[in-house]
């Protein structure tokens, strides 16, 4: 199961000022933990970014159902969940998952996890930067196929 560093929500509702200016200090207190023990999980080489483009929240999927992956676009009428990006640390392997697998793997178990059919415009890149560590990072959006085909009625 991938771990999410980060979720950056769309909210339908904006706030009120007030809402915004005071915070119970028990949420304060449990809102800090949280970041510290994600913090702290996250830091074995491999992370999980999600930024939610519909607010529609759709049932999660099996672990066993199948995640198309596609490297371009797509012409089947979708919805845009959100992107996801997952980057790993890339390590020399022999007959074990290479970190590019690894990564798509940890997508496609948060696209199960969000309800989506397909990871679509999938974009590898590799970071060979000397100061860091080198890292593959992939990219793609999480979609939900529609049902049935939208029509157009012509009057």
């Amino acid at each position: 199961m991938p771990r999410i560093t980060r979720v950056f929500p769309v909210s339908r509702f904006p706030r009120k000022r007030e809402e915004e200016d005071t915070m119970n200090p028990v949420r304060f207190a449990c809102a800090t933990l949280a970041v510290a023990l994600l913090t702290g999980l996250t830091g074995c080489g491999s992370s999980v970014d999600f930024v939610r483009m519909d607010p529609t929240v759709y049932p999660k999927k099996n672990s066993n159902d199948p995640v198309e992956v596609f490297q371009g676009s797509v012409v089947r009428p979708h919805v845009v969940i959100g992107v996801a990006t997952a980057s790993r640390e890339m390590k020399a392997t022999t007959g074990s998952v290479s970190s590019y697998d690894a990564a798509l793997y940890e997508l496609k178990a948060l696209a199960r996890e969000l309800g989506g059919d397909a990871l679509v415009g999938l974009k590898p890149v590799y970071n060979e930067d000397t100061s860091d560590k080198p890292k593959v990072e992939l990219t793609a959006k999480v979609v939900k196929f529609l049902e049935k085909e939208a029509t157009i009625s012509a009057h």
